[in-house]
């Protein structure tokens, strides 16, 4: 099954709206994009690894081809603010990597660090 998806160009976070679309309902599609995944070019090798989306923008008229990938921030994962004796190992970031875990005050902490330069999110917790 394959699915294009085609937004107007509104500004710099279209790729984002995207990426989360992408994320959240095609994980197991393939499908092919249009801009404003590049600038100019095509879009080409649109690949997912894990929580990760790369892909290449093949230049126009004879231009070179630009790996891409997004900048992605960090998510709270669905552990955050369930209580459990044991420090959480599973589900402890959405989207981002999950950092040590820490406890502190009967609580423990954790972050999910962005991927690509994306920004962290440090205020994951699961009480104790």
């Amino acid at each position: 099954m394959s699915l294009l998806l085609s937004f107007p160009r509104r500004g710099g976070n279209d790729k984002f709206l995207l990426l989360a679309l992408a994320l959240t309902f095609l994980t197991s599609q393939a499908f092919a994009a249009t801009p404003p995944l590049c600038k100019i070019g095509t879009v080409a090798n649109l690949v997912q690894t894990g929580s990760t989306w790369t892909w290449e923008c093949q230049g126009k008229h004879g231009g070179t081809t630009a790996s891409c990938a997004p900048k992605i921030n960090g998510v709270c994962g669905t552990a955050d603010g369930i209580a459990t004796a044991d420090a959480p190992t599973d589900d402890r970031c959405s989207l981002g990597d999950a950092g040590a875990v820490t406890e502190e005050n009967n609580t423990f902490k954790w972050a999910c660090n962005g991927i690509n330069g994306g920004d962290a999110v440090t205020t994951c917790f699961a009480p104790r």
